[in-house]
């Protein structure tokens, strides 16, 4: 198998996979273990985990890598999980295992530590009120309900706050997390930050409901100041340019009363701001605005696909896939789009909000590719005109030395070509005979097409 699917990291030492409890081991990786990749490799993921099924001669770990091929680990080099037990219902008999105490009167009590631990206090609490009712004369005691309501469970969407010291490897102690996923097993809870990042699973105990105050100073924006570079949204109400979001080209804040220069978003110059005219533009904001710049011949990365099954069905691209503008409906604000080689695409309308306008230098780059793939075909064109590969030079072509490279013949000679070569080393019958004469050529006549060759 490839990649294994579905590996629950209960923290850096312990792993869940098809019903088993997997702990961290040292030592060589055996037969059925379980190996976490700690680098990238071709068809293998970093920190993805794959089965181990064989031990090859050379002591070197087996595996099926992402395209289901065979593929080795060398040993010590990756984190190796052994199977330990089969989950249960008990989260603490899974993260703390089972052990036995002995009594002083004998008797022995077998559990996790945790649940010992609480067996203990009990019985040292029910010896010392034993002793008090001993001591103390019998009176009645009033006591008051002062059981709280039990919390409700957490459910997907609840915010919550790691309160665990045992590291995931995804989540720390005191972290706010957004519950993602709830799927009752002995550990439940699957999370991310409130940045959009990996939070990774969770037992039910290392969770509690954050406060709406710790939820608030989670996600509150940290002011800072505004610099060159940055983009900013206009929030001086009659400004011309009042909602747009512009970038900073100059800060001047020593003394200025506008201290910040800005240029719109298509390069043109935008105005001087002082600093409570401006505030810093959100990501969202910027893509939207950078997103309306889009037009007919521009290049454009896809981010999405939602904006489009909404408008008119969904295009046929990948997240990240690069193509050309070609036509623009305004009424459903698609785009009308090509591969890069020109190529129409079977389902080809994509939807404004579903693109990513390139960088100035990325399209700079696209268009250089373009242009240099055009000429490239063009020339291969050309040279299969003839019926040859590019740079093919045949034995009797006329050709004309471009770099002699030490051939007896200067750069300027025309000759015949002694032997099948390629443009770039060919041996040229000229002024000097067959020798010594080896250079760079351009084809002036092919073989086929000389007139004294003829009949």
């Amino acid at each position: 198998m490839a990649k294994l699917a579905n590996v629950k990291v209960v923290n850096e030492n312990k792993v869940e996979y098809n019903g088993f409890v997997y702990t961290l081991v040292t030592g060589d990786a055996k037969v059925e273990d379980i190996v976490k990749a700690s680098e990238q490799e071709l068809d293998v993921t970093e920190g993805a985990f794959y089965l181990v099924v064989d031990i090859d001669d050379d002591n070197d770990i087996v595996f099926k890598d992402n395209v289901d091929d065979s593929n080795y680990f060398n040993q010590g080099e990756h984190s190796v999980f052994r199977k330990s037990h089969a989950i249960t219902t008990d989260k603490l008999t899974d993260a703390e295992g089972v052990v036995t105490i002995t009594l002083p009167d004998g008797t022995k009590l077998e559990g996790t530590p945790s649940d010992l631990e609480k067996i203990t206090r009990s019985m040292q609490k029910m010896q010392a009120e034993q002793v008090a009712m001993v001591e103390m004369p019998e009176e009645v005691v009033e006591v008051e309900d002062e059981s709280e309501p039990v919390s409700e469970r957490l459910q997907v969407g609840d915010y919550a706050k790691v309160i665990t010291y045992d590291d995931n490897g995804q989540s720390k102690f005191g972290d706010i997390v957004k519950v993602t996923e709830d799927d009752k097993s002995n550990v439940p809870f699957d999370t991310k930050h409130l940045d959009g990042s990996y939070a990774g699973w969770h037992y039910e105990n290392d969770l509690v409901r954050a406060t709406e105050a710790e939820v608030k100073a989670a996600t509150a924006t940290k002011d800072e100041p505004l610099k060159i570079g940055y983009y900013a949204k206009i929030i001086q109400e009659g400004h011309e340019n009042f909602g747009k979001v512009v970038k900073i080209t100059n800060d001047n804040r020593d003394g200025q009363l506008y201290p910040y220069s800005t240029e719109l978003l298509d390069g043109t110059f935008g105005d001087i701001h002082s600093g409570n005219h401006i505030v810093k533009a959100t990501e969202a904001e910027v893509l939207e605005a950078k997103q309306a710049l889009l037009k007919e011949g521009d290049f454009a990365r896809v981010i999405s696909n939602e904006a489009t099954t909404e408008a008119c069905g969904p295009h046929e691209f990948e997240v990240g896939n690069v193509l050309k503008l070609h036509e623009f409906d305004s009424e459903d604000n698609t785009f009308e789009t090509r591969y890069l080689n020109g190529y129409t695409p079977d389902a080809e309308w994509v939807h404004r909000k579903d693109l990513e306008p390139l960088t100035k230098e990325e399209a700079e780059h696209i268009a250089r590719e373009a242009e240099e793939e055009k000429k490239a075909e063009a020339e291969r064109e050309k040279w299969a005109a003839i019926g040859r590969e590019v740079g093919e030079i045949k034995k009797g072509d006329i050709v004309r030395t471009t770099s002699h490279c030490g051939s007896v013949n200067p750069v300027g000679t025309i000759g015949i070509a002694r032997g099948d070569s390629t443009v770039d080393s060919c041996s040229t019958v000229a002024l000097a005979g067959d020798s010594g004469n080896w250079s760079s050529v351009v084809l002036i006549v092919p073989v086929e097409q000389r007139f004294d060759t003829v009949g």
